[in-house]
């Protein structure tokens, strides 16, 4: 099956290049497989929906998380610890350098996930693929199969390996916010 988007090839050569063979299913056994085929599909289908929540729940996070790191640097100036207020003697050096650092690489963290996702997060088959794959004589049962077959790939691979991707970050920049607080109230202590 050959699933092309702007030029591109969705699947691997060797996944394309097969060609696509029709079981013949004895008459009392076609309806129960078109049902486990429509099931399939909408498995494939609710996978990818979830996969699509997951990431937007953890971009949610993520730049809910740069909200909160700059939040920590403007209370820390509010407070007068950068002795920009005159209020206090501020913070040494060496901290004031540690907390940009980490309010940076927070930011990077950020910048990480909120990226736009990339040309290989699948949604789903390609309506034009579907259309023009698969010929004419094959049933719907056989290319809904085709389309559950690559929904479920597409989970398990591209879309997989960029949700661990943004997840790997988040947790960094989760982590970074914990240290940049007590960075923070170290420097104040002392």
């Amino acid at each position: 099956m050959r699933i092309p988007a702007a030029g591109r090839l969705w699947l691997p050569p060797e996944r394309y290049m097969e060609p696509v063979t029709v079981d013949l299913v004895p008459q009392e056994n076609v309806h129960q497989r078109a049902e486990l085929v429509d099931l399939a599909y909408a498995s494939s289908v609710n996978r990818l929906t979830e996969q699509r929540a997951r990431l937007e729940g953890i971009r949610t996070r993520a730049a809910a998380l740069l909200t909160v790191a700059s939040l920590v640097v403007t209370f820390a100036t509010d407070a007068g610890l950068f002795g920009t207020k005159g209020g206090g003697p501020g913070l040494d050096l060496g901290y004031l350098v540690a907390l940009m650092l980490i309010f940076l690489l927070v930011g990077i963290c950020a910048v990480c996930v909120l990226q736009p996702t990339p040309p290989s997060w699948q949604h789903g088959p390609p309506a034009v693929a579907l259309l023009d794959d698969f010929p004419a004589h094959l049933s719907d049962t056989a290319v809904k199969a085709a389309a559950a077959e690559f929904m479920t790939e597409a989970a398990d691979t591209y879309n997989a390996t960029h949700l661990d991707f943004c997840s790997w970050w988040y947790r960094r920049g989760s982590l970074l916010l914990g240290v940049e607080l007590l960075v923070l109230v170290a420097g104040s202590a002392f």
